[in-house]
C-alpha cells in the first residue's frame, strides 16, 4: 500500500488504526473530551483528515426456505451441497460492518482495493453504515468506515483549543484566518512526524544492537552476567553513542531539518503534556516533577513522543540532558493563555490581536461571575 506523500496525510501503521469511536475514546483518557460530530467536522473543513477510509462490500446470500430472516453465505453453499435443499434460489447481497481482526486485518481489504484516502478526495464523503440485504449489487451502497492513526491525537491537541475559541467570533474573516493557521500547523505536524518515525526505527536499531552485543559479552564471558553488563556499559559510553550519532547527523542530512527545527518541536510537543493542563502555579508542578521517578513520567503518551524526541536531540548536540530534567526546565518557558505558543515567562499570550482579545474577553467574564456567598 502506497501512502499518498501530500501535507495532508499523515503516515501510519496498521498496528495504530482506530475506528472514529475508539479514537474518540483514546483522546478522552489521554484527557482531550472531542467528540464524534467535531471529528466529522474537522474531516469536513479540511483540518484533520482520516487517514484512511476502509470499504464494507457485500457478500452473496441465499435465504432459507423455512425463514426469510435467516441465511447462509453462497461460499459455504458450493462447499457443502446438503444446504442446496434448505435455501431459495434467489441471490441476496448483505452489506456489514468492518471486521478489524489479527495485525493483518487491512490486507483483505488492500488485496481488493477496498480503500480510498481522505485526504485525496475532492470532496466530503459521508459515512454510512446500513447493514442490510439488498436484492441485486445496484442496490448496495458505497458503506464505509474511517480510520484515525493514534499519533492524530498529537496534532488534535496542537489546535482543538484554538478552533473552538475561532467559533465563537462571528467574522467569518477571523474564523478563516484561525482555520487557515490550524491546517499550516496540522500539515507541519504530519511533516515532522514522518521525520519522528525514522527517529523511532533509529532509537529500536539502538536498543537491538545492544540486545546483540550483550549476547556476545555472554557468550565470551561464559553467561557471567556481572561481567557482561560491566562490558555493555562501557560499549554504550563509547562505541556505541558514536556510532548512533554518526547515524543520527546522516539521518537530519537527508530531511530538510536541523538541529533547531527539532528543539523547536521538542518545545512545542513537550509544551502539550498533561502537566500544562493542571491549573497549578509552576513552581508546585516543578516540586511534583521532581517527586516522580522518570519511568512514570514517560508512561503520559505525549511525554512518550517528546522523550524519543529529545533522545535523538541529544545525539545531534553530543550532550546529555534527562527527560525529567528537561521537563522540569520546560516550566521556566511559559506559553500563550489562547493558542499555547511558547513565550517568554511575564506575558499572558503571545500578542497576536486575536489572542489579546480572546484572553481580554475571558477576564471580563471571569470578572463578572458573582462569587457564592458565605455557606452556600
Amino acid at each position: 500500500m502506497k501512502i499518498p506523500q501530500n501535507k495532508w496525510q499523515a503516515p501510519f501503521t496498521k498496528e495504530t488504526l482506530m475506528d472514529r469511536l475508539r479514537f474518540s475514546d483514546f483522546c478522552k483518557k489521554q484527557g482531550v473530551n472531542v467528540s464524534m460530530s467535531e471529528l466529522k467536522w474537522l474531516h469536513e473543513n479540511k483540518i484533520i483528515f482520516p487517514v484512511i477510509r476502509v470499504f464494507t462490500g457485500c457478500i452473496a446470500v441465499r435465504k432459507l426456505k423455512e425463514n426469510d430472516r435467516k441465511h447462509y453465505y453462497v461460499d459455504d453453499i458450493e462447499k457443502n451441497s446438503d444446504l442446496e435443499k434448505l435455501v431459495q434460489k434467489e441471490v441476496y447481497y448483505k452489506t456489514g460492518l468492518v471486521v478489524k481482526s489479527g495485525k493483518d486485518w487491512l490486507n483483505w481489504y488492500e488485496k481488493r482495493k477496498m480503500y480510498s484516502f481522505p485526504s485525496q478526495e475532492k470532496t466530503y464523503i459521508p459515512i454510512t453504515q446500513t447493514n442490510g440485504v439488498f436484492s441485486s449489487m445496484n442496490e448496495v451502497p458505497e458503506d464505509s468506515e474511517v480510520f484515525y492513526d493514534e499519533y492524530q491525537f498529537i496534532a488534535l491537541k496542537l489546535v482543538l483549543h484554538e478552533l473552538r475559541i475561532s467559533n465563537r467570533f462571528s467574522s467569518t474573516e477571523a474564523k478563516k484566518k484561525w482555520h487557515d493557521s490550524a491546517r499550516k500547523k496540522v500539515a507541519e505536524f504530519n511533516k515532522f512526524f514522518r521525520f519522528y518515525l525514522h527517529i523511532k526505527t533509529l532509537k529500536q536499531d539502538l536498543e537491538k544492537d545492544s540486545n546483540e552485543t550483550f549476547q556476545v559479552f555472554m557468550k565470551e564471558y561464559d553467561n557471567h552476567r556481572p561481567n557482561s553488563e560491566k562490558d555493555l556499559k562501557n560499549y554504550k559510553k563509547n562505541r556505541q553513542k558514536e556510532k548512533f550519532q554518526k547515524k543520527a547527523h546522516q539521518l537530519i542530512k537527508k530531511s530538510k531539518y536541523d538541529t533547531k527545527d527539532v528543539e523547536r518541536w521538542l518545545k512545542i510537543i513537550s509544551a502539550k503534556s498533561f502537566l500544562r493542563d493542571v491549573s497549578y502555579p509552576f513552581e508546585f508542578i516543578k516540586r511534583y516533577i521532581q517527586m516522580i521517578p522518570e519511568e512514570v513520567l514517560r508512561e503520559e503518551y505525549i511525554n512518550k513522543f517528546s522523550e524519543e524526541i529529545l533522545w535523538y536531540w541529544n545525539l545531534l548536540r553530543k550532550k546529555e540532558i534527562s527527560f525529567k530534567d528537561y521537563l522540569y526546565s520546560s516550566f521556566d518557558r511559559a506559553s500563550c493563555y489562547v493558542c499555547g505558543t511558547v513565550i517568554p515567562t511575564g506575558r499572558k499570550t503571545c500578542a497576536k490581536k486575536e489572542c489579546e482579545n480572546e484572553y481580554n474577553r475571558l477576564s471580563r467574564q471571569a470578572k463578572r461571575k458573582v462569587k457564592p456567598r458565605y455557606g452556600q
